[in-house]
């Protein structure tokens, strides 16, 4: 076979990290000419057995290659410590290096090849860390077929949840759309993704008020913002789905089974949604929201990203 291109889940990534690293990993698959396998059967929604990209995605134009390709015998593998453990989950392959529980510096450097899979030799290189570099930054170094095109031609969700997407589209959209994500978690707090609360209600008052013919989806994990912002601009509308404790993030859960894979295919439905609204207003640093505002395709005057709080 030709070489080959690993992208795994860092264990702890939610939807929209683990699909800036797919489209980072489309750029470089692209630009290297290799064939790629997307391997998230280890993701917070979903431990293990099942791989989660292929439960929620297609690809429209890359080769992908099944799981099992990934055990081939005295196959060469950059970073090295990945060598006879491509089948491994990424905390493993860090278990056998470090007894610390976590350093990402460490580990971006030592078990993602970035950039270097455009000229490594090795039959497979593994990736994994999107936030090295991004598909729009490689674009610019890179010659021939623009590898950061819009990431919606390359990736499209399954068939029933392209169908519940256009469903609730009919339903409930109107011909013009504001998209609002709101994450309003502790976790989302400590890492700097949580939007300063003024500035949010501020910008959507502004903008409902500039575009008043206009319906607004939002998306969040919290359901008092939900119902806050219902009651503030009653044109409102959100998909119902299941919610933690206030405070909780979604994805990290521990659902198991079919309840994981359900919170992940609501994560799918609602980027998409988000990435079908005419405006979107979003914390500028969630990984969910970039992912939403990568797909819209949206100009920089449509998107509007607020600092964190």
């Amino acid at each position: 076979m030709g070489k080959g291109l690993v992208l795994k889940s860092s264990g702890y990534a939610g939807l929209g990290d683990l699909l800036l690293g797919l489209d980072l990993a489309l750029a470089l698959a692209r630009g290297s000419g290799r064939s790629l396998v997307v391997d998230w059967r280890d993701t917070p929604y979903c431990r293990n057995a099942i791989n989660l990209f292929e439960v929620l995605f297609n690809l429209t134009e890359t080769e992908l290659l099944p799981l099992s390709s990934l055990d081939e015998p005295g196959a060469s593998v950059e970073p090295r410590l990945w060598r006879g453990a491509l089948q491994a989950p990424l905390r493993t392959v860090y278990g056998r290096c470090r007894s610390d529980d976590w350093n990402r510096r460490w580990a971006s450097s030592h078990l993602d090849a970035g950039e270097r899979a455009l000229h490594s030799k090795a039959d497979w290189v593994v990736l994994w860390d999107h936030a090295k570099t991004s598909s729009q930054a490689l674009a610019r170094g890179l010659d021939g077929p623009d590898p950061a095109a819009p990431l919606a031609s390359r990736v499209e969700p399954v068939g029933t949840l392209r169908a519940a997407i256009a469903h609730f589209k009919a339903a409930h959209f109107s011909p013009s759309m504001l998209g609002v994500h709101v994450r309003d978690t502790d976790e989302a707090a400590r890492g700097g993704k949580r939007a300063n609360p003024a500035a949010l209600v501020g910008q959507v008052d502004q903008l409902m008020a500039r575009h008043p013919a206009s319906g607004l989806f939002l998306a969040s994990d919290n359901a008092a913002v939900i119902a806050a912002t219902q009651a503030r601009h009653p044109c409102t509308v959100s998909r119902p789905k299941w919610m933690p404790e206030p405070g909780a993030p979604l994805h990290l859960a521990h659902h198991q089974g079919q309840e994981g894979l359900q919170v992940a295919a609501d994560a799918a439905i609602d980027i998409w949604l988000l990435a079908g609204c005419d405006r979107l207003i979003y914390p500028a640093t969630s990984s969910f929201s970039r992912t939403a505002a990568r797909l819209s395709g949206l100009t920089d005057e449509q998107l509007h990203g607020l600092a964190a709080a």
